[in-house]
């Protein structure tokens, strides 16, 4: 019997993400970039510090997005809890520079 070593699917959510049009120096294992966004009812924009599969940023654009946050089982104790897939871009609109 086999039953016992089935491997149960994790569960997904399809979140939206409003995505800044730049990135913002943190610090996780490592200094690095994070996306700046907010999520559904955010009023400031929170730091990503998460990689999303499939989404092709590029500076000076605000994307709003739909993602599958996918919980992960054995995480490192460094790394996320989620992994990201983009889902499909709701939208993409040139920002205008600050000067």
């Amino acid at each position: 019997m086999l039953f016992g070593l089935s491997v149960c699917a994790s569960a997904a959510d399809i979140i939206k993400l409003v995505v800044k049009e730049e990135r913002a120096s943190c610090t996780g294992v490592a200094p690095q970039t994070c996306f700046q966004v907010k999520y559904k009812n955010s009023k400031d924009w929170e730091l990503f510090y998460s990689n999303i599969s499939g989404f092709n940023y590029k500076p000076g654009y605000r994307y709003v997005i739909l993602v599958t946050r996918t919980k992960r089982e054995n995480v490192p104790a460094d790394a996320s809890i989620y992994t990201y897939k983009l889902k499909k871009v709701l939208r993409k609109h040139k920002m205008s520079v600050k000067s």
